[in-house]
């Protein structure tokens, strides 16, 4: 079973002070505490108290770090190879190199590591990056062979595979700070596990 990261719920780092959780807590409750922002929100607060509650207890912070590295190390240790690819900004020569990651058949639970440009008002309120992972998906029209007898396939081109684009949304949350790494676990019939590790940059434009 995964382990929630509380420190992504919170929108803080794992380095944060115990003021800075609980300056975050606060932010967050009066956001979404269901009196104010309406019964809907009532799974959303009650995550954002279970990690204020885990993080705020210096013990129970302790504890649960070490469950928190040792499911990362689990997870690190599943991909083939383990080795993380260097963070870089979105870019279609990124995608392309990952669709073509995904066409040799890349193992699964490989992590991607990226960087996502926000603007400080985005950071401040949380905002939803809109990104697409490219998938390479066994041809219907030919099963995959590539060929329909006598000829190749006319839809795959002869390739066995159609290049498709699947549409991924990650919640950036509410006060996120530069230099926080948020950890996005995917899981495809088409791509297989992957990690999203994405570091957030704060920056004007």
């Amino acid at each position: 079973m995964a382990i929630k990261n509380y420190y992504l719920i919170l929108g803080v780092s794992r380095g944060e002070s115990a003021e800075g959780i609980r300056a975050a807590f606060r932010q967050l409750a009066k956001r979404y505490h269901p009196d104010r922002a309406g019964a809907e929100s009532t799974p959303e607060f009650r995550e954002i108290l279970e990690a204020y509650e885990v993080l705020s207890d210096p013990e129970r912070r302790r504890q649960y770090n070490s469950e928190l590295e040792a499911a990362e190390r689990r997870l690190e240790a599943a991909a083939a190879p383990p080795a993380e690819q260097p963070s870089r900004p979105w870019s279609r020569e990124l995608w392309a190199e990952f669709a073509a990651r995904l066409a040799a058949k890349a193992p699964p639970a490989s992590i991607i590591a990226l960087e996502a440009a926000l603007r400080p008002e985005e950071a401040l309120l949380g905002t939803t990056l809109r990104i697409e992972l490219p998938v390479a998906a066994s041809c219907p029209a030919c099963g995959g062979s590539g060929w329909e007898w006598p000829f190749p396939c006319l839809a795959c081109g002869g390739q066995g595979v159609r290049r498709l684009r699947r549409p991924l949304a990650v919640p950036i949350p509410p006060r996120t700070r530069h230099g926080t790494v948020l950890e996005i676990p995917y899981s495809d019939a088409a791509i297989g596990r992957i990690l999203l590790r994405i570091r957030v940059r704060v920056a004007p434009f």
